[in-house]
C-alpha cells in the first residue's frame, strides 16, 4: 500500500467514524483547503491543477445542497440552498477565469459555515479536531 492510498484509507475511517456535525465540519475543512490549493494553483499558474482543485470542491459543496431535502421549504432549508448554489458559481467562475478573488468569496462561505458547525459541535460538546493546518500537496486527495 502507497502512502496516498494509506492516507486516504485513514481520512476515510476519520470520516465514517466521526459524529454528523463533526464530519459536517471536516467536509468543510475539505472543501476550504482545495479553495486554498486552487488559489496556490493559480498562483503558480498551473491552471489544470487549479482547475482539479475546484473540481473537488465543487463536488463538495454539490454534495451539501444535494443533502437538502428537496421537500423542505423551510427558511434554514432556503438559506442553505442560496449560500450552496452562490459558493457553487462563485468557483465555477473562479474555475473559468482562473480568478483568485471569487475563489475567495467561496471559501469565505465556507469558512463560515465550518464555524457554525463547530460552534454547534461545542455546544454538544462534541469533540473536534484543532483546524487543520495546511497539509503538503498531494498527502491527502
Amino acid at each position: 500500500m502507497n502512502l496516498h492510498q494509506a492516507s486516504r484509507e485513514y481520512l476515510a475511517a476519520e470520516v465514517e467514524g466521526s459524529d454528523p456535525v463533526h464530519r459536517l465540519v471536516l467536509l468543510h475543512e475539505g472543501a476550504a483547503r482545495f479553495i486554498r490549493e486552487a488559489v496556490d494553483h493559480i498562483g503558480r499558474r498551473d491552471f489544470a491543477r487549479a482547475h482539479d482543485a475546484f473540481g473537488k470542491a465543487k463536488n463538495i459543496v454539490m454534495h451539501f445542497l444535494g443533502s437538502i431535502p428537496e421537500g423542505d421549504d423551510s427558511e434554514l432549508a432556503a438559506n442553505l440552498r442560496g449560500l450552496f448554489k452562490y459558493t457553487y458559481h462563485k468557483l465555477v467562475e473562479g474555475n473559468l477565469r482562473k480568478d483568485p478573488q471569487s475563489a475567495q468569496e467561496a471559501l469565505t462561505v465556507i469558512r463560515n459555515l465550518r464555524d457554525g458547525w463547530a460552534a454547534l459541535a461545542r455546544e454538544r460538546k462534541t469533540p473536534l479536531p484543532p483546524p487543520a493546518a495546511p497539509r503538503p500537496p498531494g498527502l491527502l486527495v
